[in-house]
Parts: C-alpha cells; sequence; structure tokens
C-alpha cells in the first residue's frame, strides 16, 4: 500500500497512539482532542495537588514516612526468628492496627495510611508466626532432648 493510497482513502484510521486521522489530513492529528486529554490529566494532577490528602499535607508524607516501617519488617523476614523480638512486633501490630482506623474514621479518610498500615500490619504478623514457630520448634528440641536424657538414664541405671 502506498503512501498515496492512504491520504486520499475516505475512511477512517487510527494511529497506535490511538488518535484519529480522516482521508486528506493522514499525517496530522487532532489537536483540539490531544488538548482535551492533556487538560484532563492536568485537571485531576491539580486536584490532588490541592486536595485535603494531597502532597501539601501531612495526610500524604506521614504515610510515605511510614513505609519504612514496611521496608524494615520486610528487610528482617530474611534475618533468624531467634532475632525477633516478640513485644516489639507485638506492639507494631498494635500500632498498626491502631492506625488503620484512626485512618479509616479521619476526615478525609485516608485511604494512603490505611493501605501502609494494613501493610505493616500483614508483615507484622507474618514476623510473629515466624517467632511462634521458631519458639515451638525450640521447646520441640528441648523436651526431645529431655526426653533422650531421661532414656540414657533409665538404660544407665539398668
Amino acid at each position: 500500500m502506498s503512501g498515496e493510497h492512504l491520504s486520499s482513502s475516505p475512511h477512517l484510521i487510527k494511529s497506535l497512539s490511538g488518535f484519529v486521522f480522516l482521508g486528506n489530513n493522514l499525517g496530522t492529528f487532532s489537536l483540539s482532542r490531544l488538548h482535551q486529554q492533556t487538560s484532563g490529566m492536568a485537571a485531576a494532577l491539580k486536584a490532588f495537588w490541592n486536595s485535603p490528602v494531597g502532597p501539601k499535607t501531612t495526610h500524604f508524607w506521614g504515610p510515605v514516612a511510614n513505609w519504612g516501617f514496611v521496608v524494615a519488617g520486610l528487610a528482617d523476614t530474611q534475618k533468624p526468628p531467634d532475632m525477633i523480638s516478640e513485644n516489639m512486633t507485638g506492639a507494631m501490630c498494635i500500632y498498626s492496627l491502631l492506625f488503620m482506623r484512626f485512618a479509616y474514621m479521619v476526615k478525609p479518610r485516608n485511604y494512603l495510611l490505611f493501605g501502609v498500615h494494613a501493610s505493616n500490619e500483614c508483615v507484622q504478623l507474618y514476623q510473629l508466626q515466624r517467632w511462634y514457630r521458631a519458639q515451638g520448634q525450640t521447646q520441640l528440641e528441648e523436651g526431645v532432648k529431655k526426653l533422650e536424657d531421661g532414656v540414657k538414664k533409665v538404660e544407665a541405671t539398668e
């Protein structure tokens, strides 16, 4: 197909970028449509910038900073479970639960804060179950050791 055939075609043609071209105007796109799309994005960005939970407020920067808890918790998953502090992990679970409720109840609702604390709650609960399993494994090993020692004492007395 030659370019002349396309440019003289009266049919509606769509380009890869989604702009509509008509017949003899092939190669020139609709500036009004482009303006509508960019002005819509600009309006959405401006609305977010000036919103009560936008980047000009602590409703935005507080949750951004709290992602540090989640990242630290994820990094701790690579450490051995005996290094986990059950008291601190439990405190972090309670902290995240309280702030999840706060984020939902505050006006305007802060879904960004809710999301970061829900993520932290998941990470901390995972850490807590790792600690619990490690404690169970340790107690099981200690019980087996005591049982073996008892069997040896019985065998020694016979």
